[in-house]
């Protein structure tokens, strides 16, 4: 892949290589019985296989959307005005911020959990002398690197939620909107917290009650979203028709009605006017 696209051969070479040089690493700390570094470099064969995992993701995405794109454009001219694919909705949306937020909820726990191996493996890499310094200075570069690729992740995802806080603004859904603007001000202390590398306890803390938060918007919205719908079918008028007995009923009233209106008996003033008032109480 690195041949054949050259935006990305410094990137895919790099990871490669680190790749490999961390494998062969792990096998040289199991032959010699190191197992604390073994188990350091196999975290962070995880750490470069993620990473190109993840490039290869964006990679794939970006050439969907284009081909997405441009099939939009060459079938633009038979479409019909307003034919577009309707975006997803609030609720689908949400769910996708949540499956991201988990996503770099686990790649935050398994950076921690790389450190705190790596602290304990300290005092054997410090009897390696200068080498060993030199090793760990690449490792400490890793760990930025791999930071603030988890900061860059974290915003985009904010960035995703605050366009969903404005959707559910203009549907009427103030109360959840409500409880998104909190949740990306925690999402904002998280970015903070990753740009300065400070990955420890309280930011995975904040990301458990991030996640929690997020569940439980989604469910607020999916039950608002439910009762709209009853409320309008509620409210829809629904045509019933009337039984065949009542029907021919109503008919042959009215009929004996037109007929005693257009062809009146003779009667005496006192008995006109009380088949007026009968006729007043029928609503005709």
């Amino acid at each position: 892949m690195s041949k054949d696209m050259f935006q990305l051969a410094a990137t895919v070479n790099k990871e490669t290589t680190e790749l490999e040089k961390n494998m062969r690493l792990t096998v040289e700390s199991i032959e010699a019985r190191r197992v604390g570094d073994a188990v350091t470099r196999q975290q962070y064969v995880m750490t470069h296989t993620n990473n190109l995992a993840l490039m290869l993701n964006e990679v794939l995405s970006n050439l969907l959307s284009m081909q997405n794109q441009a099939q939009s454009a060459s079938s633009g001219a038979c479409m019909k005005p307003g034919g577009k694919k309707p975006k997803p909705g609030p609720g689908q949306q949400l769910s996708d911020v949540i499956t991201k937020q988990k996503n770099l909820g686990d790649a935050m726990q398994q950076m921690q959990n790389a450190m705190q191996r790596r602290k304990g493996g300290q005092q054997e890499g410090s009897e390696q002398g200068k080498s060993g310094q030199k090793g760990q200075q690449g490792e400490d570069s890793g760990d930025a690197e791999q930071i603030a690729r988890l900061a860059q992740q974290q915003a985009a995802i904010r960035r995703q939620l605050q366009e969903l806080n404005s959707l559910l603004n203009s549907k009427g859904l103030g109360d959840a909107a409500k409880e998104l603007r909190e949740i990306q001000e925690e999402m904002d202390r998280n970015e903070t917290q990753l740009v300065n590398r400070k990955l420890g306890n309280e930011l995975l803390m904040r990301q458990k009650e991030i996640l929690t938060r997020l569940l439980e918007a989604e469910k607020s919205i999916r039950e608002q979203q439910q009762d709209d719908k009853r409320s309008s079918k509620t409210a829809d008028e629904i045509s019933r028709p009337l039984p065949p007995e009542l029907e021919r009923y109503m008919k042959d009233r009215k009929q004996l009605t037109e007929q005693y209106k257009t062809s009146p008996p003779v009667l005496k003033p006192y008995y006109q006017r009380l088949v007026q008032d009968y006729y007043k109480l029928l609503g005709i």
